[in-house]
């Protein structure tokens, strides 16, 4: 994706498999198994997670999050990266931390 005319680019393969990366990428999977197990009822209950492949170089990849909210309603949150990991691990964090922002499903 362009952002101000700027080209984004993708992580190098070289930094893949990194300790850091991979712990990263380890703890936002057993946050997501503690999100579907209910062991977080700070953040609302998941209902489903998608993602949408960026095509090229220039596309991300989106994330999308359907939850419930406290009062039942269908939620919808996005999280988007230049790598399925790295799109993934960001809306898992931000579920976990607060710091997604949900909208009103009006598809849910």
């Amino acid at each position: 994706m362009v952002d101000g005319g700027k080209r984004i680019e993708r992580p190098k393969e070289s930094d893949w498999g990194t300790d850091s990366f991979d712990k990263r990428a380890g703890r936002a999977m057993a946050e997501l198994d503690a999100l579907c197990s209910g062991k977080r009822p700070s953040a609302p209950e998941l209902r489903g997670l998608k993602v949408r492949l960026g095509v090229t170089d220039e596309t991300e990849t989106l994330v999308i999050v359907t939850a419930w909210d406290d009062a039942g309603a269908p939620i919808v949150g996005f999280s988007q990266g230049m790598t399925p990991s790295e799109a993934l691990v960001g809306a898992i964090n931000r579920v976990v931390n607060g710091s997604m922002k949900w909208k009103e499903d009006q598809y849910g």
